[in-house]
Order: structure tokens, then sequence, then C-alpha cells
């Protein structure tokens, strides 16, 4: 019990220190319906720790966009919230390297997370979230992080039409690639995983088919 309250503090003061950020930036902050829908499943499948998990997990990967965009000069003037984190508005571009370096920051920090918790043997619902958030966003499917990493890689030697064709392919496959884990462990195991999972699945379509639309 004192555990679960002192990881909820912990969870609020990071809360806390994000929402300093962006009143602080003059960002505006906006919420995505399909955010409600998501912590709902969280609530329904999964217990308080997970919960709790899973809002750390998300909050330390935006802060470290944040500040990586800020050490690159860059500024943010709009976030809105999704079930795979923030969706950041910029003012300004950066090279593409300094793109690449700003993708792959979050999901890096998620697993050097899992590796210190794990190290120093904390609970193992934190180890697995932020273990699993890290790997999924660094999933080659665009918009998550890994998608973004490889749009900017490939556009130093592409041109963008071609670079969007290459990349639009790459997603689909490695979508329909987690579809399938998503569904095999669906039916091999009952419980919180799976759910998570096809949820997951669920939202990065969207996300997806959000994305070709624009």
């Amino acid at each position: 019990m004192l555990t679960g309250l002192i990881y909820f503090a912990y969870v609020a003061g990071m809360a806390f220190l994000l929402h300093i950020v962006i009143r602080g930036n003059g960002m505006k902050l906006h919420l995505s319906p399909m955010t409600l829908i998501y912590f709902a499943l969280c609530l329904l499948f999964s217990h308080d720790m997970t919960l709790a998990a899973v809002c750390s997990a998300v909050l330390i990967h935006e802060l470290t966009h944040l500040t990586v965009l800020w050490l690159a000069g860059g500024s943010a003037t709009s976030l809105t919230v999704t079930p795979m984190g923030l969706s950041i508005e910029r003012s300004g571009l950066l090279s593409h390297w300094g793109e690449i370096l700003l993708s792959l920051s979050a999901p890096l920090a998620n697993l050097l997370l899992a590796a210190l918790y794990a190290y120093l043997r904390l609970d193992s619902c934190t180890v697995e979230v932020n273990l699993g958030f890290g790997l999924l966003n660094l999933l080659p499917i665009y918009p998550l992080d890994g998608g973004k990493a490889l749009m900017a890689l490939l556009s130093i030697r592409l041109e963008r039409d071609k670079t969007e064709k290459i990349v639009s392919c790459i997603s689909i496959l490695v979508l329909l690639i987690f579809w399938l884990f998503a569904v095999a462990v669906a039916l091999v195991l009952n419980g919180g995983l799976s759910m998570l999972l096809l949820s997951a699945g669920l939202f990065i379509s969207i996300a997806c088919v959000g994305t070709s639309n624009k």
C-alpha cells in the first residue's frame, strides 16, 4: 500500500512538472477523446500499479521529447494527449539528424529506466511497462517514434515522395505483424496483457489512418 502511494505521488509530481513546462512556454494542451477510452480500458483490465506505471512511462517519455526538442533549438506550440503519448505541434525545423535524435531519445529513455528499475529490483510492473512502451515506440510504424526516425533517416538520401511511400509500406507490414502477434497472444493468454496489446494495435491503426488522411 505504501509503495503504491509513493508511486502515485511520484507520478503526480511528474505530471505537475509537465504542467509547469507547458504553462511556462505558453503551449496549448488538448485531450484526444481516444485517450479517455484507453485509460478506461486500463482501469477495467489493469490494477492500480499498472495504471500508475503507464502514466509514469508516458510522462518520462514526453518530458524527454520536450527536453531534447528544446536542446535542439526547437519549440512546441501545441500538445495533444493521445493514447500513445503526446502529439507535439512545433514551430521551426530541425535537421534530419536532429529529428532522428528527437524521435529516438524518448523510447531509449524508457528502456534505460526499465534497466534501472530492474537493477534496483523495483516493482516488476514498472519494468515491464517501460520496456514495452519503449519497444513499442521504436517500431518502424509511422507516426510512432520509430517510424518518424525512419522517415528522417531515409529523407537524407531520398526525395520526400519516395520516402513517404517506403515508410508507408514498412508501416503497414510491421503493423500487420504486430496484429498477428497480438491476436496470437490473445488466443493463448487471457488477461491484461492481451487486452493491452489489442488496444495498442487498435490505437496505432487509428493513428496510421489519421496520418495517411492528412
